[in-house]
């Protein structure tokens, strides 16, 4: 499903190209000063190609987590990784003129990072890669115009997660729809949505689930608090085994959480990857 995916994605890519470079700004005119293709037009058409692809192939990777997820195969790998630049990287990602960016252009997202930005330790560089851009992709979503989404990166001591090493503390707070409370647990459950959200906010309700499997899978905790509808939300993880400084070879450092030691380990899913699947609303 995804070869032909990718074949459109790629020559939707090189047609943008090509009327960039080709066209004026007035287009192709015929000889009676008739305009017969508006350069704006076609790139514009281009670039709901090119998202409308990026969007199908999104949810295919969901779905393919998800059934790696039932099965117990979802696959984590180890590296040293400064979650620091990390979620720089996917807050800048967020704030550029896409698809999605025309919300963020809305939205007031503002980042706080420890003073020396370096919060590194052994964790999958893509999975988190992926909570982080479900996250404040989410928050910057679901806010209402003129909000603002805080995006905060600490560490901090939690024993009994982590009782040798510090942990890295993330808090992505937004100012929107909310959650109801009977509703902040399920939303963390495969193809659940909270009932606020209608059909106004695109999505299936798998983002979240498959984040809370990825950060569990690092040994971290994953959890939201919301006042209710039109309170905003405040989403919370913690991933343990955070070696703060320049992180040197990382690597020989075999007890860290997520190293390769655990990387190939049986992970039992969630009881909510096994029940039956509920519609999403």
């Amino acid at each position: 499903v995804k070869t032909p995916l990718n074949v459109i994605s790629g020559y939707a890519e090189l047609l943008k190209r090509q009327v960039e470079q080709s066209l004026g700004p007035d287009g192709i005119r015929n000889g009676d000063g008739t305009v017969t293709l508006e350069r704006e037009r076609v790139l514009r058409a281009l670039k709901n190609m090119e998202h409308a692809a990026a969007t199908l192939t999104h949810l295919i990777n969901e779905l393919m987590d998800v059934t790696q997820i039932e099965s117990g195969k979802l696959s984590v790998s180890s590296e040293p990784v400064n979650l620091a630049d990390l979620l720089l990287s996917v807050t800048d990602s967020l704030r550029l003129p896409s698809e999605p960016g025309r919300r963020a252009r809305e939205v007031q997202l503002e980042v706080t990072l420890p003073p020396e930005r370096q919060v590194w330790g052994l964790w999958d560089r893509n999975r988190l890669e992926q909570v982080l851009a479900n996250l404040v992709g989410n928050a910057i979503k679901y806010s209402h115009a003129g909000g603002t989404v805080r995006v905060t990166l600490s560490v901090e001591s939690v024993p009994d997660l982590d009782p040798a090493r510090q942990c890295a503390h993330l808090v992505v707070q937004d100012q929107g729809i909310g959650i109801p409370p009977g509703e902040q647990q399920r939303i963390f459950q495969p193809f659940m949505r909270a009932t606020n959200a209608g059909s106004k906010f695109p999505g299936i309700g798998l983002g979240l689930a498959i984040s809370r499997e990825i950060v569990e899978r690092h040994g971290g905790r994953i959890w939201v608090q919301s006042g209710g509808t039109n309170q905003g939300s405040t989403f919370h993880v913690l991933l343990p085994g955070v070696k703060t400084g320049t992180f040197g070879d990382a690597a020989a450092e075999e007890n860290l959480p997520g190293g390769t030691a655990h990387s190939n380990a049986k992970h039992r899913p969630h009881d909510s990857f096994n029940q039956q699947r509920v519609a999403p609303e």
